[in-house]
């Protein structure tokens, strides 16, 4: 039994419910069960207005709970993807590519490469016919470990339940509704029916200048941000260099995973679709986390030496409050604040000092206390501290520093 519980607006409530009843009618032909939902508090909250990424207006959401009791094929064999062929218009001169769309979760996570080859994409392991079809299938055995690519006639072959394929289609089918389900809780499903058709193509180097100014939400806001954005014609040339970064990386990604085939079969064309949005939003999204681990790799390293004074400009990431042991009683708050080239301060404020808010970029005076180490990543904790909010032009190249840092 899957149960997910989500916030959504009160509006979206009937756009969900005709998704629920798709799947449910799907559901009843193939006597499985169907999902059920049950609307619970309501509350008065703020609303995302999608286009100018802000809160808009105060509206009520409710809460709905939703279930359902997905079943799969018992045996030998188990289904865990399907394998489409990804191509564009005339536009895209030729490129074509795989896409893997996992259907459950399994122990190896990834199908083998052999099954990115686009030129066997539509060929059945069981029949040996390499003809036209929307897709094939992946089967594991879940004894010999063996992966077999079939077609949706020939899948009989390897599941006792006749319902086999459609419980496949089925599981796809509950996909786009979580999807769904998501996308009403960020308040989308009216808008998109308010906004009208949505164009079939946008040109990759413009959809992922677009996804750049939107990176810090899910994939999935990403996607649908950077599509408004292109069609509405919005100006996005700031993360020109960005954007052709992130391309080139994509397109020469190494590794045979599953997702990085997708990436360098999605960002291979010159113009995408719908279909293969989100898995560019999400590259994005993965590019920059990249370079923040690769940033955090270099900047690994300790400040000074223990008993030594320090002086530094810094930027507050947060403040973890904590009761203290120690006298005066109450509460006391660990600051975690990062120097302009990455490296890491850490400083524990007593309840009678004055504590630091997230965020701030702060010009600070004390002493080197000690050096430990966190979850592998070397920090330096300081003490006797004096802090004020930076300023002043001998400190504007460093703050510079780190709002840069920031915005990226």
């Amino acid at each position: 039994m899957t149960t997910q519980r989500h916030r959504i607006p009160e509006h979206n409530l009937p756009y969900l419910e005709k998704e629920i009843d798709k799947f449910n009618r799907r559901a009843a032909k193939l006597s499985a069960e169907p999902i059920t939902y049950r609307v619970e508090e309501a509350d008065v909250g703020p609303l995302m207005d999608l286009f100018l990424d802000r809160v808009t207006v105060a509206v009520m959401h409710v809460w709905v709970v939703i279930e359902q009791a997905l079943s799969q094929a018992e045996g030998e064999w188990g289904l865990v993807a399907r394998l489409s062929q990804a191509k564009g218009d005339q536009k895209n001169n030729g490129h074509r590519g795989v896409v893997v769309r996992h259907l459950t979760r399994w122990e190896d996570g990834t199908v083998p490469a052999e099954f990115h080859d686009v030129d066997r994409v539509h060929e059945c392991d069981y029949c040996e016919q390499n003809r036209r079809r929307k897709g094939t299938y992946v089967v594991h055995n879940r004894v010999t470990g063996q992966y077999r690519r079939v077609g949706s006639t020939c899948m009989d072959k390897f599941f006792e339940d006749d319902n086999a394929l459609a419980l496949a289609q089925l599981a796809e089918l509950f996909k786009e509704v979580e999807e769904k389900v998501k996308q009403a809780a960020r308040g989308e499903l009216a808008k998109k029916e308010e906004y009208g058709i949505i164009r079939p193509h946008y040109p990759l180097t413009d959809f992922v200048r677009a996804a750049c100014s939107h990176a810090y939400s899910s994939a999935g806001e990403v996607a649908e941000k950077a599509k408004r954005d292109v069609e509405d014609g919005l100006d996005t040339t700031a993360h020109e260099s960005e954007a052709a970064e992130i391309i080139d990386w994509a397109r020469n990604i190494h590794g045979n995973t599953d997702y990085e085939n997708n990436l360098r079969t999605a960002y291979g064309f010159e113009y995408i679709d719908s279909s293969l949005a989100g898995i560019v939003a999400s590259g994005v999204l993965q590019h920059r986390k990249a370079q923040r681990l690769s940033q955090q790799a270099s900047a690994n390293e300790f400040t000074g030496d223990p008993g030594v004074e320090l002086e530094a400009v810094a930027q507050v990431e947060s403040v973890k409050t904590f009761a203290s042991k120690y006298p005066p009683y109450g509460k006391a708050a660990m600051h975690a604040l990062k120097l302009p080239d990455g490296r890491q301060l850490v400083w524990f404020a007593s309840p009678r000092e004055q504590w630091m808010q997230e965020g701030q970029i702060v010009q600070l005076q004390g002493r080197i206390h000690r050096h430990t180490t966190y979850k592998g990543l070397k920090q330096t904790q300081v003490n006797k501290l004096t802090w004020t909010i930076a300023g002043g032009i001998a400190f504007a190249p460093m703050v510079n520093a780190l709002v840069n840092d920031e915005a990226r």
